[in-house]
């Protein structure tokens, strides 16, 4: 019972952290391409070797089973939500959050950031906490 307990409330802490993490981000809850990315780093936080996996092969899949829709739409929504956040959010904040330990060079901030990117940088924050 007490190891049920202990589970449920680092659980609801995982889910707080991720949400939290997206929000300091700029990104908007509204956008279901959100919830998308907050399940996969949900999903992905669960695993021992959660810093090597495939968005195609074993993330999407699950979530669009998950939603009932496909993992080509999955990929689109998270696409768009992760375009819309780089709209609101300030840009030095974002490269500094992304590229926390790199050089920041011109070439980098012009690179397109993208799902694994903004994934690995989640969850390398909440496995910190």
């Amino acid at each position: 019972m007490i190891t049920e307990i202990k589970n449920i409330n680092n659980r609801s802490y995982i889910k707080n952290s991720i949400k939290e993490e997206l929000q300091d981000l700029k990104f908007n809850f509204a956008h279901i391409g959100t919830m998308y990315l907050f399940d996969s780093i949900y999903f992905l936080s669960s695993k021992n070797k959660y810093y090597k996996f495939s968005l195609e092969s074993d993330v999407y899949p699950i979530i669009a089973n998950r939603y009932g829709d496909n993992a080509r739409a999955i990929k689109g929504s998270i696409s768009y939500a992760i375009d819309k956040m780089i709209e609101e959010c300030d840009e030095e904040y974002l490269m500094k959050y992304l590229y926390e330990d790199e050089y920041i060079s011109d070439e980098l901030i012009n690179t397109k950031i993208g799902p694994k990117k903004i994934i690995r940088a989640v969850l390398k924050r909440i496995k910190e906490l």
